[in-house]
């Protein structure tokens, strides 16, 4: 009895092996064949698709979706420019730094392009004033915070002392 089992088992293994598949994949010079363009065939109801069937169909819709280029980094609105002094909320270039018989006294570039002359106690901007310049370094108020903006000793990672 055993006998006819693995004799009917074997005919079906050859049959199998032998027989020509009926789904066969040709591919022709015009059309390329590739997973994402590879659609699947599925029963008509889809409450009846099984999980692989349901991986499937989700793989081939992700890489049919159009690729989006990667978002470019937003700038900070206020850009500090280099070499400028941050005052208040305004940048300032500083052109110099002068000394009159009477009074010392600073030359500043603000954001329009407007030259402003600032002698020791007077008001740079409604907020700000400068309190004192030395030859290395000059102080600001701001509110109540003194900023001291250091002179000719810049480097890129030293950042300004506020008391």
């Amino acid at each position: 009895m055993i006998k006819y089992y693995y004799t009917i088992a074997s005919l079906l293994a050859v049959y199998a092996v032998f027989l020509k598949p009926q789904g066969e994949v040709t591919s022709d010079s015009e059309q390329d064949v590739s997973l994402a363009t590879m659609q699947l065939q599925v029963s008509s109801n889809p409450d009846t698709l099984y999980e692989f069937e349901k991986n499937w169909i989700a793989k081939a819709q992700e890489l049919n979706k159009p690729k989006q280029p990667p978002k470019e980094p937003e700038k900070p609105e206020l850009e500090q420019p280099k070499g400028s002094l941050m005052i208040g909320a305004q940048h300032y270039t500083l052109l110099g730094v002068f000394t009159e018989p009477d009074a010392k006294f600073i030359v500043l570039k603000n954001q329009n392009k407007q030259i402003v002359r600032v002698k020791e106690g007077a008001a740079i901007s409604p907020l700000a004033t400068l309190v004192a310049v030395k030859t290395d370094n000059i102080e600001v108020k701001v509110g109540n915070e003194i900023t001291i903006h250091k002179l000719f000793k810049r480097t890129q990672n030293e950042v300004n002392e506020k008391l």
